[in-house]
């Protein structure tokens, strides 16, 4: 089974490291070191950005599985993953600050929240909720693929409504990733 070593994106220094996550049959045709990927990260298993840093072979039963691989073709080459390697032990940087420095602008993932309709209001439904509450409501009934948070978010007031809204099972909160 292979297996790839990858060192998250955005890591504070205490989590600076490679972690190992197992390939799927499909990906490791496909997965080369320097292609970025998305992985679950964590007890939550938050999706989080990584770089394949090596694959190699190993018992990855117990590992969790690469989500997808962003990449068609590497963005680093094997020699720019050395280099890394040396400016984060040379400088006390994080992988994700080393990498960073070597890749075009533009090229990095941006995370954001989509907001989704959980569930319709039912008849009468709608009296549970205040006015902005409802106004948001109508936002998302009108876009039924989500709405980005930010474009659905004023103020303090409309976080406090979506949080709301979410706890009560009206809204479900997705992250994506898209291209800079």
């Amino acid at each position: 089974m292979l297996i790839a070593a990858v060192a998250l994106s955005e890591a504070a220094r205490s989590f600076d490291k490679l972690y190992d996550y197992r390939l799927s049959r499909e990906d490791s045709l496909k997965a080369v070191p320097g292609m970025r990927v998305l992985i679950p990260f964590g007890r939550g298993n938050k999706m989080q950005s990584a770089w394949i840093i090596r694959i190699f072979e190993g018992d990855g039963e117990k590992l969790k599985e690469i989500s997808q691989i962003v990449d068609e073709e590497p963005l680093l080459s094997s020699d720019m993953i050395k280099l890394a390697e040396w400016i984060r032990t040379r400088y006390f940087c994080t992988w994700g600050d080393a990498i960073r420095v070597m890749i075009p602008a533009g090229v990095n993932l941006r995370r954001q929240k989509v907001i989704c309709q959980a569930k319709s209001l039912e008849p009468g439904g709608e009296e549970a909720l205040n006015k902005s509450q409802k106004l948001l409501m109508d936002k998302l009934i009108n876009n039924p693929k989500g709405v980005l948070e930010q474009e659905l978010i004023e103020d303090e007031k409309g976080q406090k409504d979506l949080l709301f809204l979410q706890k009560n099972g009206f809204i479900e909160i997705r992250e994506v990733f898209d291209q800079r």
